[in-house]
């Protein structure tokens, strides 16, 4: 049962676009670091993400940031988001970045 998980970041608007893309390296980062705590294995499967696609408006609060990662089934998706260290360190990161934030989780062709 795959699960994919989606977040959506807005920018402060003192967010520059160099800080941006550092927090995008960190983030494909991620798919590396964040590994089974028993196996050391990576468990990230997959991993998308890109800027908004829509016309640059207004700043750079306006653009959200998109991820999409995917998991094997929903014990890994609860591991990356309440307990797994490298998600915590990013977490901790991207704080003083992010105006605002939303995700979502589903698993695919579930209604």
């Amino acid at each position: 049962m795959a699960i994919t998980h989606i977040v959506l970041f807005a920018w402060k608007e003192t967010t520059t676009k160099a800080q941006v893309d550092e927090i995008c390296r960190a983030l494909i980062a991620l798919s590396e670091k964040c590994v089974r705590p028993t196996s050391k294995e990576p468990y990230v499967k997959g991993l998308k993400g890109g800027k908004n696609a829509l016309p640059e408006l207004f700043s750079v609060r306006a653009l959200y940031s998109r991820l999409c990662m995917e998991f094997d089934n929903q014990e890994d998706l609860d591991y990356y988001t309440n307990e797994d260290p490298a998600h915590r360190a990013f977490s901790k990161f991207v704080q003083e970045f992010v105006a605002d934030f939303k995700g979502a989780d589903f698993q695919p062709g579930v209604f």
